[in-house]
């Protein structure tokens, strides 16, 4: 039986990697009923020590009701079919055996639900056994199980969760710093912030594959460290690095040690600086020793080199974006985002991707912004160039684009209380560089100034007079009305 057991056990652990659960607002079905996507992305190790090499057929989620208390009710079980697969393999050059044998199958599992009405939100669970049992920076690995969650917030808040953008890197490197995007994309344009977490664990088992409990505690239980010198922050030890950009997600990782090691990373979504949502991704990261070979690196030449612009909404940004190689291998570039696809971003900014050069690589970045594309937070798109050498390397790069509103005059300076039939008064506005104005007068009549920041007003009779504005930035974007009351006096009794 000890035998049977511990068969059972190699055989739960050693093949999934990690993944993250994520969903889509769908609609208001009723007044009490609302519908979600919900989509669950795993990574399956299909190298050859695997056990299991492909994707579970489905998988169970629990969906807990939010009770603002420790312990959180099962509103319902989901049970989810494999919808789609897609093969991460190393993409290694003739001769070049390093990382030969490993291979990442990403599953993903997409179906909908509907949910009550509730004020506190959901909390989406999945709980698996159990971790490969060689993880070197986790006590007691192969006895931890894994668990991936997402919170929606109240029902009555439509929101959907950030989406990653980029696949996970079969391998890394040791003594060398490598780069993974963990970029994500906000459909609601919400305020993201990205962290390093502690991984959360499962537990007790057997059993190796329990269904999602009837309650579960908050916060998740986490996984405990395999000693003082490994945490959230240096998941490869005193002597490793890891760092996150807590805006895009970017992260780096050198590690001067080969085995695999546990890291995740936490999203936030905020907005109106109101906590909405939170998710997660859980990676299992392979080192690897390896021959050198540096990344290609961004150049600076003829333009190319600067990663964050901002422009007023309404100009247009042109700018190259090359890559060069300096061991001369051949480059492949992809270039990533929601702002190049229009049926998101309208008008849609244009690149070409992917690019392939021999040793260099360039692509043209161009957007012709409109007047309603400038919002508080920058733009974000992603660059991945990877070489051919072995083992191919990759260089990932953020760009940021702000595009900021036009901002006219806030105030109208001039008299606000005249005598009936006043002429010849002023109403004006700080003056803005190429800008147009369009003034609108109530109670009176404008007689000279025409469309410039300064004008002549010849009031009527008693009663209210407006002057109102309209500024038009030099790119065509209207920022207004603003406006200031006049009170036309009465002729003394």
């Amino acid at each position: 039986m000890a035998a049977l057991l511990g068969f059972s056990n190699q055989g739960s652990a050693t093949h999934l990697m990690g993944g993250n659960l994520a969903y889509e607002y769908v609609m208001q079905v009723n007044d009490s009923t609302f519908r979600y996507k919900i989509i669950f992305k795993t990574y399956t190790n299909c190298g050859v020590n695997s056990n299991i090499p492909f994707p579970e057929a489905s998988v169970t989620l629990g969906i807990y009701r939010d009770t603002v208390t420790a312990n959180l009710p099962l509103q319902t079980l989901m049970t989810i079919n494999l919808t789609d697969t897609t093969l991460i393999e190393p993409a290694l050059p003739n001769s070049c055996t390093v990382g030969s044998g490993v291979c990442i199958i990403e599953g993903i599992y997409i179906d909908e639900i509907d949910l009550p009405k509730n004020y506190f939100g959901y909390h989406l669970y999945y709980n698996r056994c159990c971790r490969n049992g060689d993880i070197l920076n986790l006590d007691n690995p192969g006895g931890r199980g894994m668990v991936f969650h997402a919170y929606i917030p109240p029902t009555l808040v439509e929101n959907s969760s950030p989406v990653f953008s980029d696949l996970p890197m079969p391998f890394l490197c040791i003594d060398d710093t490598s780069s993974i995007l963990n970029t994500a994309f906000d459909p609601d344009g919400d305020q993201l912030l990205f962290a390093f977490v502690d991984p959360y664990e499962d537990g007790p088992y057997p059993p190796f594959q329990p269904n999602p409990p009837a309650t579960i505690s908050w916060p998740l239980p986490t996984v405990p460290w395999l000693n003082i010198t490994y945490n959230k922050n240096f998941p490869f030890g005193p002597n490793g690095y890891a760092y996150i950009n807590g805006a895009t997600g970017y992260s780096e990782y050198m590690s001067p040690d080969t085995g695999k090691f546990v890291v995740a990373v936490e999203i936030k979504e905020y907005r109106n600086n109101q906590l909405i949502g939170i998710s997660r991704r859980d990676m299992q990261l392979l080192l690897l020793d390896c021959p050198f070979n540096p990344p290609p690196s961004l150049s600076n030449i003829s333009g190319s080199g600067q990663t964050s612009y901002t422009i007023e909404e309404g100009d247009s940004l042109c700018f190259p974006i090359t890559f060069s190689d300096e061991f001369g291998d051949s480059l492949t570039m992809v270039v990533v985002s929601p702002i190049f696809d229009t049926s998101v971003t309208n008008p849609a900014a244009t690149v070409t991707t992917p690019v392939v050069g021999d040793s260099v690589v360039t692509s043209d970045f161009c957007w012709n912004t409109a007047c309603d594309q400038g919002q508080g937070l920058p733009y974000i798109f992603t660059v991945s160039v990877q070489d051919n050498g072995c083992p191919p390397k990759t260089k990932d790069v953020v760009y940021e684009i702000s595009v900021t509103d036009f901002v006219g005059p806030t105030t109208i300076t001039g008299v606000t209380s005249v005598c009936p039939f006043a002429t010849g008064l002023t109403y004006s506005v700080p003056s803005h560089p190429g800008a147009t104005y369009s003034w609108t007068i109530t109670g009176g009549t404008q007689v000279a100034g025409g469309t410039t920041n300064s004008i002549t007003v010849d009031w009527d009779g008693p009663g209210i007079g407006i002057v109102a504005l309209i500024t038009t930035s030099s790119l065509g974007c209207p920022d207004g009305p603003i406006n200031i009351n006049v009170t036309i006096n009465d002729y003394p009794a």
